[in-house]
């Protein structure tokens, strides 16, 4: 038989072994080991173009390496890669904008910077219209004018008061009758007319 093996005889190769099989053998493939990759070449950076790099001006990357936020290389060049990761970890936190930052009014409500000066400015506006209306005579001080009604009223009162003596004996004359009675019913009359007049409440707000 072609694929007994003989007496004393060395066994078939794996070739001869697919041939009687009916196979035929693969056409061995040379494998090839993986190139080694090219060490990585470390770029360097003068600190102008750094700070284009970065997007800063020239002068912010020198007070960076001042502070010792980042470091020069030994051949005096910034690499960028490791002052990036310097840059990002001693970046110092920026503080609250005007329009973000609040405090509170007079009556604790809290409101923000932007608001509280667009308030002042307001407030600027306002008292500069006060001013020019007390200057061309179209306002008053609020307190003289009080002082001045009052006093109007007062001497108002005082005079209707006296109307009564200074014109009861003239009148009694004209009309034929007793002087001091008319001037009692006079002096009633008016008294109660200026207690009506009282009541008038005058609102200077």
């Amino acid at each position: 038989m072609d694929n007994a093996v003989r007496a004393g005889g060395a066994h078939p190769k794996a070739s001869d072994r697919l041939e009687m099989m009916g196979q035929k053998p693969k056409t061995p493939v040379n494998v090839k080991k993986a190139d080694a990759l090219p060490p990585m070449t470390i770029r360097f950076m003068s600190v102008r173009e750094y700070a284009t790099h970065r997007g800063v001006r020239h002068i912010d990357v020198r007070r960076a390496l001042a502070a010792g936020r980042i470091h020069l290389s030994d051949n005096g060049l910034v690499e960028p890669l490791q002052a990036d990761k310097d840059w990002a970890a001693t970046a110092i936190p920026l503080a609250p904008t005007a329009h973000a930052a609040t405090v509170k009014d007079a009556s604790g409500r809290p409101v923000t910077f932007a608001q509280a000066r667009t308030e002042a400015e307001l407030l600027k506006q306002q008292s500069q219209r006060l001013r020019l209306a007390k200057q061309s005579g179209e306002l008053v001080d609020r307190s003289k004018a009080i002082n001045t009604v009052f006093g109007l009223a007062r001497r108002e009162r005082d005079a209707w008061q006296g109307w009564p003596a200074r014109s009861a004996a003239l009148m009694a004359a004209e009309l034929n009758i007793d002087a001091h009675r008319l001037e009692v019913t006079l002096d009633k009359f008016v008294r109660d007319h200026l207690k009506s007049l009282a009541d008038v409440t005058l609102d200077l707000r």
